[in-house]
């Protein structure tokens, strides 16, 4: 084997263009109807495919290209989708003080220990007791300059502490 060993031979952007053209076409055809198509297909575009498989050959491809043909045009190109979804894009991640995450921690040690099983209680308790109270505020004036809303704040705050119960509970 040389260093220039091709493993996966590619068609020409201009064969590939008209295998799209042509699978947007047929996309949604039955199995019968999109076979017969296909045949014609390939009758009428003889001379393309030939000099298609005459530059694949050159390339050292000893596969049937009509096979290799029908099988990007039936189960690849068929299946990709019409518009290219763009990703979301993530925020940025808000970190939370430790010594928030110590008192939660203690407060969740706190409900196990009496029996308080149900996170919404927990989190409410946590949220009622007047001891975290200076530290809730501190915290949200943290978070709310960093961009976030009021909204995204409680939720913040509640994902934070049911993870820490969950976390906790399963030691």
């Amino acid at each position: 084997m040389s260093s220039n060993d091709i493993y996966r031979f590619k068609f020409s952007s201009e064969f590939m263009n008209c295998l799209k053209m042509f699978t947007n076409v047929h996309k949604y055809d039955e199995n019968d109807i999109f076979n017969e198509a296909w045949s014609r297909w390939c009758m009428r575009n003889e001379d393309a495919i030939n000099k298609e498989q005459k530059r694949l050959n050159d390339l050292g491809c000893q596969k049937e290209v009509y096979n290799k043909m029908y099988k990007t045009v039936r189960y690849y190109l068929k299946k990709q989708p019409e518009v290219k979804v763009e990703p979301k894009k993530r925020r940025k991640y808000i970190t939370i003080d430790k010594s928030y995450i110590q008192l939660v921690d203690d407060h969740v040690a706190f409900c196990l220990n009496n029996n308080i099983t149900k996170p919404q209680e927990c989190y409410k308790d946590f949220i009622e007791t007047k001891e975290n109270e200076e530290m809730l505020m501190r915290l949200k004036e943290e978070i709310m300059e960093s961009g976030l809303t009021e909204d995204e704040y409680i939720k913040k705050l509640k994902k934070t502490y049911k993870n820490r119960l969950f976390v906790l509970k399963k030691k």
